[in-house]
């Protein structure tokens, strides 16, 4: 399972505003369904929860390397 950033525009809100989410999946398609319906040819989908939303964005979260040197007192 990796972890997914999807940036998506929502109908119902003010001009300007972006939602964010991180979905853990096995792919980008798997990611999306977990916010809702599957989006069409134009990526809009409908949340969960009501409202449309369009897909603005889908990035996947690289492994960051864990900083094992440090020492916490």
């Amino acid at each position: 399972m990796h972890p997914y950033r999807i940036e998506y525009i929502r109908d119902d809100m003010p001009t300007g505003y972006i939602g964010k989410s991180v979905k853990h999946a096995r792919d980008e398609k798997e990611a999306v369904k977990f916010l809702g319906s599957k989006p069409d040819k134009r990526g809009y989908f409908r949340m969960k929860r009501g409202g449309i939303a369009q897909i603005k964005s889908i990035t996947k979260i690289e492994d960051e390397p864990s900083n094992t040197d440090t020492k916490h007192l």
